[in-house]
């Protein structure tokens, strides 16, 4: 039985690690690791289970199930389970380096792992700017917005919106028998959210703004900032918790209620678009105007 919303029960390791096992195993899955507080042995009450998988084609609809099956035999939806093919550099390195493996990774994976090693330090590297950023900002020095980093960001949600267009002019007999249809939507709505929150981090840090405690709150932020509209920043806090709902809460997915929100979803992401590329152009006029 899921416990929704409480705490895992306790587990001994060694019954932690054959459960997790367990519920991965009907899964065509490359490596499996435990990370984080329970890896280390620094795990409270109130941690989490972090588990990471790699799986063998890297498909986003093995997340939904193996997420289910892990919350079934371990008794709570307390997990934080990482898709190592879609997980940050860093994130993946450090699971790499300090995680548990409780199986693999199998021949398949070496492709990824050489991957990751290549990748790291230029990664490493970037992270490394943005705590300098947040540095600065913390002691009172000027950030400039990196424009071309919030162009490529709003880029990215561009793509997403085009593929979720497309997903939202199915028919809606169609779209609730597409499992396909639905993974993609899903997972669309989730990276773009995640660009906007990209750019409301930078921009944040970059204006020397009170720092966002959650993703809802950096939109909150932005519009006390003057970056974007009140309106704009509750619907954009409400894109926040539906996308939290996508990735830790599956079984709560009402998918005829999801096609009927698209539209007005997709609309907020397109005014997130506009309103940004308003501040950045405002931007620049005000720096040519004190260049002149």
């Amino acid at each position: 039985m899921v416990v929704k919303g409480k705490k895992a029960p306790p587990f001994e390791e060694e019954a932690l690690v054959a459960a997790i096992c367990e519920a991965a195993r009907p899964f065509d899955v490359l490596a499996l690791y435990l990370f984080g507080s329970r890896a280390t042995g620094m795990a409270t009450p109130l941690s989490d289970i972090d588990i990471a998988y790699l799986p063998s084609d890297g498909g986003e609809d093995l997340d939904k199930a193996l997420y289910l099956e892990l919350a079934r035999r371990l008794g709570t939806d307390e997990i934080t389970l990482v898709n190592l093919h879609d997980a940050p550099v860093c994130l993946a390195f450090s699971v790499l380096k300090r995680g548990h493996a409780l199986y693999g990774p199998r021949k398949g994976a070496r492709a990824f792992v050489e991957r990751i090693l290549t990748h790291y330090p230029e990664a490493r590297r970037l992270r490394r700017l943005a705590l300098q950023a947040v540095k600065t900002r913390l002691e009172g020095g000027i950030m400039e917005v990196d424009r071309d980093k919030v162009w490529e960001q709003l880029r990215s949600l561009e793509r997403d919106l085009k593929k979720l267009e497309e997903k939202a002019s199915l028919p809606l007999e169609e779209y609730l028998t597409s499992e396909d249809a639905q993974i993609v939507v899903e997972r669309k709505f989730q990276t773009a959210t995640e660009s906007c929150v990209n750019i409301g981090n930078h921009l944040i840090a970059a204006l020397g703004l009170e720092l966002a405690e959650d993703y809802a709150s950096v939109f909150r932020i932005l519009a006390q900032g003057g970056v974007i509209s009140k309106e704009l920043s509750e619907q954009m806090a409400d894109m926040a918790r539906f996308r939290n709902l996508l990735v830790h809460g599956y079984w709560k997915i009402d998918h005829e209620k999801v096609y009927k929100s698209m539209l007005d979803r997709i609309k907020t992401l397109h005014l997130f678009m506009h309103e940004i590329a308003k501040f950045l152009k405002g931007r620049n006029s005000e720096r040519v105007g004190k260049r002149t």
